[in-house]
């Protein structure tokens, strides 16, 4: 017969094993948030962003208005495209 200490024994021991599967997998987690927050910290803020919107919109307007100049400006150096 089996006595209640070995018992208990075994129940401790099968915690233990346990309790060191949940720890291993603690670590993993750690180790996960560790580089989520080193990705997260190299990642453009919400103003970063609308800072790189902005000079798009700043090139591209300032693109459309060197174009028109041109096109204005044209004409009066070369007569033969006012047609």
């Amino acid at each position: 017969m089996i006595s209640e200490s070995s018992m208990m024994e075994s129940r401790v021991t099968r915690l233990e094993v346990e309790f060191e599967h949940v720890r291993k997998d603690l670590d993993e987690i750690k180790t996960n948030l560790k580089d989520i927050s080193l990705r997260l910290a190299r990642m453009p803020t919400i103003g970063g962003m609308w800072g790189m919107v902005a000079t798009v919109i700043g090139v591209a307007l300032s693109m459309i208005s060197m174009t028109v100049a041109v096109i204005v400006y044209l004409p009066t150096v070369m007569p033969g495209l006012a047609n």
